[in-house]
């Protein structure tokens, strides 16, 4: 399949808002988080929903125990952070405009937020996208597993890495859509595009051609004519050829009209073999295309015909879909630390720690949901006090990864789902989908108008009954504009 799109911007954002002098509270502690024994192995592909620290979200781990100690982890995470994050005595009041309010409806702003309340709660940072998480992961010696990993942040840059890949194009003739065949593209590491010239055959045309090689002997014959003028006159008449006459030409002078002549073939030829004889031919779809071919006639042949095959050469380019983001420079590199306990095949549950603040993972043991491969979707986005309605497709991993490079194993999710086709009031869009067995549901899309990209991910509830199947959303755009996404699935023609 071809897929043309412009790569990531970047997987995942972290924007500061101004400094709000706050607490961050955060209830619960890891001893309290989990009944489990220790050192139970984690191993297994886990389901988690996160909250605090500003990262409200969506995971799929994979555990692996490789040795005694302990193994690595690998998977994906949907974060939908949300400017600001406030504690229950702070209420948004429906407002999509970035301002937020107290209960007794005062905006809250840098400098009037410590008076709301001590128990108020308001971060100045947040993280939103969608990416890769892995690392590793031991028990402690109280027999919790912990562990670490890194993100990078709001990146400056990026390096576009391209490598070598043979991938299956289809193609049509532009001078004939009816005509469609596949090829197969070639890339090398580095390369960014491939070019290719595709010979088109474009249609069959037909050409008749008189042996030049005949030759006329003496001949006499009685010839029919008719009166054109008075078609009930007809008469016999005697025409003779001689040697060499190919035709013979007479006039008739009958009785109610002057003259008229009359023109008649020679019957008396005889056609010789002759190979190669040259003859210019014209495409009759595109008479700038002139060819020489050569005609063969046999004894006693008067006319050859002949199909010819015109061919069209077009020029055809595509994408290197095999290509890797690297961040040449970032704002930052988010080191993630990590401790929790695990009851196997029932929970799992971590605590984790960064600079953006302690965010706890709630997990079970990952399972696939109904599968959402080829399901159409409407979608309403809600930013700025305005309604975006949105169309677009989900497709599972398993059957074809547009984003190769940059999701290795990701098939292995299939509550996973990717999207290109995505259309808005005046952008398109494409990114990634995330469904939890935990009835919640994330969306992270990257937004294009003409040229100019922005990043969105949202996270909210997911329903599922007979009737319909819906998420309802919210989360950021940038640079850090709260909205709603509230997404809904079309039912089947």
């Amino acid at each position: 399949m071809k897929s043309n799109f412009a790569p990531w911007k970047g997987f995942v954002r972290r924007f500061r808002r101004s400094s709000l002098t706050a607490a961050l509270l955060l209830s619960g502690s890891i001893s309290t988080i989990c009944q489990a024994a220790p050192f139970d192995s984690p191993a297994g592909v886990w389901d988690f929903l996160s909250s605090g620290g500003g990262q409200p979200g969506i995971a799929y781990l994979t555990f692996a125990k490789t040795n005694a100690l302990g193994g690595d982890f690998s998977g994906y995470a949907l974060i939908a952070g949300m400017p600001p994050l406030a504690s229950v005595s702070v209420t948004n009041n429906g407002d999509l405009r970035g301002a937020y309010y107290g209960r007794d409806g005062t905006e809250l702003t840098s400098t009037n937020v410590a008076n709301v309340g001590t128990n108020s709660v308001v971060t100045n940072s947040f993280v939103f996208g969608f990416v890769p998480m892995g690392g590793p992961w031991e028990f402690d010696g109280q027999g919790r597993v912990i562990g670490a990993f890194s993100e990078i942040l709001n990146p400056t840059s990026w390096s576009t890495n391209y490598y070598a890949a043979n991938v299956p194009e289809i193609i049509t003739n532009a001078s004939d859509p009816s005509q469609v065949t596949n090829i197969l593209v070639v890339f090398t590491d580095g390369q960014a595009i491939a070019s290719t010239n595709y010979l088109w055959a474009t249609n069959s045309q037909p050409y008749t051609f008189q042996n030049p090689t005949a030759t006329y002997f003496a001949w006499t014959e009685n010839e029919i004519i008719t009166n054109s003028s008075d078609p009930s006159q007809v008469t016999n008449i005697q025409v003779t050829f001689t040697d060499g006459q190919a035709s013979a030409s007479t006039n008739y002078l009958w009785a109610t009209h002057s003259g008229e002549s009359y023109i008649f073939d020679n019957p008396n030829v005889v056609y010789f073999n002759t190979n190669d004889v040259i003859e210019t031919i014209t495409n009759a779809s595109d008479p700038s295309q002139v060819t020489n071919i050569a005609v063969t006639f046999t004894n006693g042949q008067p006319s050859a015909s002949t199909d010819y095959l015109w061919l069209t050469i077009e020029p055809y380019t595509f994408p290197n879909p095999n290509f890797k983001l690297t961040a040449a420079t970032g704002e930052t590199t988010n080191a993630v630390s990590f401790v929790g306990t695990v009851v196997p095949g029932k929970r799992f549950n971590l605590v984790s720690s960064s600079s953006d603040g302690k965010v706890t993972y709630k997990g079970v043991p990952a399972e696939a949901l109904p599968n959402q491969d080829g399901s159409a979707w409407y979608g309403v986005k809600f930013q700025n006090g305005q309604r975006f309605v949105e169309f677009f497709s989900l497709h599972s991993f398993a059957g074809g990864n547009p984003f190769m490079t940059d999701y290795p194993g990701i098939n292995n999710y299939p509550n996973i789902y990717w999207t290109t086709d995505g259309v808005g009031p005046s952008y398109d869009f494409y990114g990634i989908a995330v469904i939890s067995k935990q009835k919640e549901a994330g969306f992270a899309f990257q937004e294009f108008t003409g040229s100019n990209a922005v990043l969105r991910a949202t996270v909210g509830s997911f329903t599922s009954t007979k009737k319909s199947t819906k998420a309802v959303t919210q989360g950021v755009i940038e640079p850090d504009t709260r909205i709603r996404f509230n997404a809904t699935k079309q039912p089947s023609p």
